[in-house]
């Protein structure tokens, strides 16, 4: 079985092959013959139904599951429909928590380019949301350090992402970015949602939980 994330139930499951169909294309240089090969695999969780085409093996599965398993295990599969998990961010508003989503589907499905531009607009929208609305994109991440929203050391991780994503806020895309610039844009972006949002949330929680006990040291440092 292929642990997957499921599009449909949203949740990592196993997808069970159970029908393949594989098409010959000839012999390789070794004389092997070579098959494309597409299987249709159900949710081990909710029973939808997803596909899975391997480009080139010499392997053809026929009706056998394990043969089935083996290849979706050990090959490149191209999965439809096309799906990618994405953190949950509770503390964080719907609207920026939706973009920093789409930026971590996009990294998943390889879309790399997609994915910077995204880590990029989770951070306009971050500064948005905290009252900054007005000029470049550079001018919303020197007022959010100069509003205390984010630390010193933060700023220069916000910039970090402003600069990877301006190539393709401006359709500069000769170069498009690797699976690493994707995944350093997406690592920054967490970061700075973690400070912006939800570690302070948390804290907030926790304070609020103490003193609904009564305990005096929620407020203290001195205690």
């Amino acid at each position: 079985m292929t642990t997957r994330f499921c599009p449909y139930c949203k949740s990592n499951s196993d997808l069970m092959p159970r029908w393949a169909k594989a098409t010959p294309l000839g012999q390789d240089s070794s004389g092997y013959q070579i098959f494309a090969v597409r299987m249709a695999c159900v949710c081990a969780n909710c029973k939808n139904l997803s596909t899975a085409k391997i480009a080139k093996t010499r392997t053809n599965p026929g009706t056998d599951i394990e043969q089935m398993r083996k290849l979706t295990a050990l090959s490149s599969c191209e999965w439809a429909p096309t799906s990618a998990p994405a953190p949950e961010y509770p503390h964080v508003p719907a609207h920026v928590a939706r973009c920093a989503s789409e930026a971590h589907m996009s990294h998943g499905i390889g879309a790399e380019a997609a994915s910077i531009l995204m880590t990029r607009t989770t951070i306009e929208a971050t500064a948005k949301s905290k009252g900054i609305e007005t000029g470049s994109l550079f001018s919303k991440i020197e007022a959010m350090s100069e509003q205390n929203v984010i630390r010193p050391a933060t700023l220069t991780l916000a910039h970090a992402i402003r600069v990877l994503g301006n190539d393709m806020a401006h359709g500069d895309v000769e170069e498009l970015p690797t699976s690493e610039d994707a995944a350093d844009a997406l690592h920054l972006m967490d970061m700075i949602l973690e400070e912006v949002y939800q570690a302070t949330a948390i804290a907030d929680e926790i304070l609020a939980r103490r003193a609904a006990r009564g305990d005096g040291a929620a407020t203290s440092p001195q205690a």
